[in-house]
């Protein structure tokens, strides 16, 4: 049977209806992997932005305890304003 043309065209034509050939095939596993790296990509850059943020969250929280260590008048709001308008 594998060496009989005529049955070999008439499966390759049954199956060429239900399956896709090799470049759909490679076409379609191309665009999946670029949907897959732009979806990291943009996984990585809310990663990076949760980071910072949580930097801040933790730099703000380590400011407020030491103004409450130095005894200092001024709030931590104070200090990171006048931080963030001459830094």
């Amino acid at each position: 049977m594998q060496n009989d043309l005529s049955i070999r065209e008439v499966v390759l034509e049954i199956s060429r209806t239900q399956f896709a050939d090799r470049y759909e095939t490679d076409t379609r596993f191309e665009q999946m992997m670029a949907r897959l790296d732009r979806l990291m990509d943009e996984d990585r850059k809310k990663w990076e932005e949760s980071q910072k943020r949580w930097e801040l969250i933790t730099s703000r929280k380590k400011c407020a305890l030491l103004c409450e260590k130095v005894n200092t008048k001024h709030t931590f709001f104070e200090i990171l304003d006048n931080h963030l308008s001459f830094g």
